[in-house]
């Protein structure tokens, strides 16, 4: 049988799974302590912070609540498992309001399990909002800050002739006209991210 590393590193991984879930089912105080919280009927929050205290009871790492959770619930020795992969998913960031990609890797995660789960955390990475816009790049420094002030000027309620005129005063080198301006100020917006 020839076995690329990729199904090695998963037969081995599901190898340490299989051996850890045997040692956890040979122990009485893991069936008594797993039966009673079957048993209890708890609500599904109830049950979860209670397989914290399991997890903390018997050294498991955070992989294994799912599987712990499937197993208190059924009784059925074949949902526990630990979830090996590294979780990946979007949050929103309760100070700023930003959405952000969260890998979670857990105490036995490899560069290998991080390699296999890549092209989905690319997929995520597309999927947060500021990656939708174009990304800036900074032209010259003098255009950008003329332009900044092309756009401060129309905030400030200047109509375009009145801030071409400007321009003509502090620029003398140079010729600007109406049209200009709208330009300027859509290169601005673009260049910064303005709507």
């Amino acid at each position: 049988m020839n076995m690329n590393s990729q199904d090695k590193h998963f037969t081995s991984r599901s190898a340490r799974s299989r051996q850890k879930r045997e040692v956890l089912l040979a122990r009485p105080d893991f069936i008594r302590d797993t039966k009673d919280l079957h048993e209890r009927k708890l609500s599904k929050e109830q049950l979860e912070k209670e397989v914290i205290v399991l997890i903390e009871k018997y050294k498991l790492g955070p992989s294994w609540i799912f599987g712990l959770v499937e197993y208190i619930d059924r009784l059925d020795p074949t949902y526990l498992i630990r979830l090996p992969r590294p979780a990946v998913e979007i949050r929103t960031n309760k100070e700023t309001g930003i959405n952000e990609l969260w890998i979670r890797i857990n105490e036995d995660t490899t560069l290998e399990d991080i390699k296999q789960r890549w092209s989905f955390i690319k997929w995520y990475q597309e999927k947060l909002d500021y990656t939708k816009q174009k990304k800036f790049q900074p032209n010259d420094k003098a255009v950008l800050e003329r332009n900044k002030f092309v756009y401060e000027l129309r905030e400030n309620g200047l109509s375009h002739q009145q801030i071409a005129d400007k321009l003509n005063d502090k620029y003398p080198d140079e010729v600007f006209v109406y049209s200009d301006i709208a330009t300027m100020l859509r290169n601005y917006k673009r260049q910064t991210g303005i709507n």
